[in-house]
C-alpha cells in the first residue's frame, strides 16, 4: 500500500475519509455554483459514516490548505469546491483513485 498524506489530519482513517469526501464532491462536480448542503453530502455514504463524513467536512472547511469551503450562508451548511484541480491533487495525495474523473471545464 502506498504512503498517504496525512496532513491537516491526525490519522490515516480520517485522511482517507477526507479522500473520499473529495473524490465524491468531485465526482459530482460541486465546484463554482454547484453546491451541496454538508448533509446532502453525508448521505452519499453508509449510514454509519455519516457522522464521520462530517466532522471530516466541518474539519476540512476550517483548514486553509484544504480546497473545500462553506458557502453562503443560513443553517444549510454549504459546501463547494474551491479548486476542481487542488481537489484532484488533494484526493490523490491522500488514496482515493481519481482515474475516471473528468475535469468539469
Amino acid at each position: 500500500m502506498t504512503a498517504i498524506t496525512l496532513d491537516p489530519f491526525d490519522d490515516e482513517e480520517t485522511a482517507r475519509m477526507a479522500a473520499k469526501v473529495m473524490k465524491k464532491l468531485l465526482r459530482k462536480k460541486v465546484v463554482g455554483s454547484h453546491k451541496k448542503q454538508r448533509s446532502t453530502v453525508a448521505n452519499w455514504f453508509p449510514s454509519h459514516q455519516e457522522g464521520q463524513v462530517k466532522d471530516v467536512i466541518d474539519q476540512m472547511v476550517t483548514h486553509p490548505t484544504v480546497p473545500l469551503e462553506a458557502y453562503g450562508g443560513s443553517h444549510r451548511k454549504n459546501i463547494r469546491l474551491t479548486s476542481f484541480e487542488e481537489a484532484l491533487e488533494f484526493a490523490e495525495e491522500r488514496g482515493a483513485d481519481t482515474t475516471w474523473i473528468d475535469s468539469p471545464y
